[in-house]
């Protein structure tokens, strides 16, 4: 599986895999300033649920969060960290698996991203088994369960999830641009 890399800020040293920024770049000027802070909140929002359909591909039961870890000025950019409660601890491999996991959210996240650029329609049922299979890929390559019992993520929260993304993305209009980034 060939899965690209994220893109990193210039300027910043990488941190840790489970950390991702959220950048709205807008024109200055632009009207109805409130928009941008709106589609801000709505993306780490819908983060934090798809990140709950895609924990479910690692184990039932685990339940992500994100942190605000910062907020920096010129266009608008959050710097955001998966955290991870409420799993059987007997059925991960030992280790530092909190890191893998969260890692899997942004590479995830990531992933269905760049799925939607460009798109407008879903074509055809086997482009989201195309997108599902990638999904769970990425999810068994985390490795962290005792016994590889990964399950792909719903055909229906995977169009939700692509459905939220891409309404955030619409949101922003001309005035704007949205991108998924590490440090």
């Amino acid at each position: 599986m060939n899965v690209p890399p994220i893109p990193t800020t210039p300027g910043h040293q990488r941190h840790d895999p489970d950390e991702f920024g959220i950048e709205i770049r807008f024109a200055p000027h632009s009207d109805a300033p409130s928009r941008v802070f709106r589609v801000m909140t709505a993306l780490i929002e819908a983060f934090q649920e798809i990140d709950g359909f895609l924990a479910g591909s690692i184990a039932t039961g685990l339940k992500p969060s994100t942190l605000l870890e910062d907020i920096e000025s010129g266009s608008l950019r959050a710097w955001l960290r998966n955290t991870l409660e409420s799993i059987d601890d007997d059925s991960l491999k030992s280790g530092d698996w909190k890191k893998l996991v969260g890692a899997f959210l942004v590479r995830a996240k990531h992933i269905m991203i760049n799925w939607t650029e460009g798109r407008t329609t879903v074509d055809s049922e086997a482009e989201i088994q195309e997108l599902r299979q990638e999904l769970l890929d990425v999810a068994a390559h985390t490795d962290v369960l005792r016994i590889p019992t990964y399950a792909p993520i719903s055909s229906t929260e995977l169009v939700r999830s692509i459905e939220m993304i891409s309404k955030r993305n619409r949101a922003i209009g001309g005035a704007g641009v949205c991108c998924l980034f590490e440090r």
